[in-house]
């Protein structure tokens, strides 16, 4: 997953790859999360899980700030200026998308980590309590959320009425000519190079 992380961010923010990257990273990011309580909760786990959350946090405000991702720093970098004045702000759409992924997400992962009909003191929730890494998980994804509300508070009153047409990952197939990143309301993809860049991150991993 790491690599794909890394992969799928490195697609350039600017048109028209810059719609595709974010396409790419809502399902990475929806997948990710969802496959997470798969596995038995590990304390041994616990530090690198954090720590792959944290960077996917980076990941996305990297995306919302339009910035290009270096992997060797684990951040986004600035755009030259001609090319920052090309590359559009997200979407509302797609900014109550990830709004919508990272709190369903930190609600499912702290489920997970509670565990259920479990000892108390075998959890991985006393486990990260003890280790002192409580405060890092209440923090998750605290820079996008923060980089989102700074975009207005005036479009929450929308998000109820946005989230209700927006496909879920499951329907999208089935209903193609939904709305989708990277097509217009006809079901016609916008972004030709969707297609043979998804082939080709496939064939990478």
């Amino acid at each position: 997953m790491r690599s794909l992380f890394s992969l799928t961010l490195q697609t350039p923010p600017v048109p028209p790859s810059g719609m595709l990257r974010i396409s790419l990273l809502l399902r990475f990011t929806g997948t990710a999360i969802e496959d997470i309580p798969g596995y038995s909760p590990d304390g041994m786990d616990l530090i690198p899980l954090l720590e792959w959350l944290d960077m996917l946090d980076r990941g996305w405000l990297s995306v919302l700030c339009r910035r290009a991702w270096d992997p060797v720093r684990g951040e986004g970098v600035e755009l030259p200026e001609e090319s920052l004045e090309k590359t559009p702000l997200p979407t509302q759409t797609v900014r109550t998308r990830v709004h919508s992924l990272l709190i369903t997400g930190v609600s499912t992962l702290e489920n997970w980590i509670e565990g259920k009909g479990d000892d108390e003191k075998d959890s991985l929730m006393h486990a990260m309590r003890r280790l002192g890494h409580q405060s890092t998980f209440d923090e998750l994804f605290h820079r996008t959320l923060t980089k989102l509300h700074e975009f207005g508070s005036g479009e929450g009153a929308d998000e109820e009425e946005l989230l209700a047409h927006l496909p879920s990952w499951g329907t999208t197939e089935e209903n193609p000519t939904e709305y989708v990143i990277g097509m217009d309301v006809d079901g016609v993809d916008t972004d030709e190079s969707n297609e043979d860049m998804e082939e080709m991150l496939y064939e990478h991993t």
